[in-house]
């Protein structure tokens, strides 16, 4: 079992629990099971493929995890980036990690258009944003991926204090056996 089959599990056993409360805005697991399927089911679409690392640049909210949770349920490698960073610190880390593709916060914009990493698109995050247009819409189904315990889940960069920082990756196994 994986962290996205617990999220699962829970939505199936309980859908109309909250799961998220942010702002004034709840959402019960059904409902923000249904938002991450919509964007694992357009990542899937766009044609990434298992593996490729999204780059998550987000301020923290529900949509933060509606994303995070998305991308991994799509099959693909989540790497949140810290909101703190500088532009250049944020670039090295996308050149570095190779990321394909990013999703980010709107109100982080003035740094990401300071960055030149080709990722083959990028989607804001945020009230009348990319993600929050695509979550109105209608995505078709995702395929569930075929999860390996020793798959890449999440990379997570250090703070490189005593050189470049550094990705760590995270397998999906990593991830459920800390819970």
């Amino acid at each position: 079992m994986f962290i996205v089959d617990v999220l699962l599990k829970h939505a199936k056993e309980t859908p109309d629990k909250v799961y998220t409360s942010f702002n004034g805005r709840e959402w019960t697991y059904g409902e923000f099971v249904g938002k991450a399927e919509k964007i694992a089911a357009y990542l899937q679409r766009q044609g990434y493929e298992k593996g490729d690392i999204i780059a998550l640049y987000s301020m923290n909210s529900d949509l933060f995890l509606a994303c995070y949770f998305g991308v991994k349920l799509g099959g693909f490698t989540v790497m949140p980036v810290n909101t703190k960073l500088a532009a250049r610190e944020v670039e090295y880390i996308f050149n570095h990690s190779e990321a394909k593709a990013l999703l980010f916060d709107k109100r982080l914009k003035d740094v990401i258009e300071k960055t030149t990493h080709p990722f083959k698109e990028k989607l804001s995050i945020g009230e009348g944003g990319d993600i929050d247009k695509l979550l109105g819409e209608e995505t078709g189904a995702f395929e569930y991926p075929d999860f390996n315990g020793d798959d890449t889940a999440v990379v997570m960069y250090t703070s490189g204090t005593t050189g470049k920082p550094k990705g760590v990756m995270l397998t999906h196994q990593n991830i459920i056996s800390t819970g």
